[in-house]
């Protein structure tokens, strides 16, 4: 079980079977010392745009700042809500 970050608090990074790792939100985590269980499924990609990329917001992790977006390739994953800018701005 990994440390959250000063950036991300709301966040811990896991390693699961000794091979998947990703940034979790500790709500969904039941932690018991060093090592924690998953309550609810997640999915932890991330995605990787580049600027100026158009991204369609799907979903808000409203506590710990990230959206669940659509680039325009239909590629899906997190992205932090304070890296976007809003269209007319």
């Amino acid at each position: 079980m990994g440390q959250g970050s000063d950036e991300w608090p709301a966040f811990v990074f896991v390693t699961a079977d000794g091979e998947q790792k990703g940034w979790v939100p500790a709500r969904i985590l039941r932690i018991e010392g060093t090592k924690g269980r998953v309550l609810l499924g997640y999915d932890t990609t991330s995605l990787d745009p580049e600027i100026g990329d158009e991204l369609e917001a799907i979903e808000e992790d409203v506590e710990g700042g990230w959206l669940w977006c659509r680039d325009s390739r239909s590629r899906t994953g997190w992205f932090p809500k304070n890296h976007l800018e809003t269209p007319g701005r």
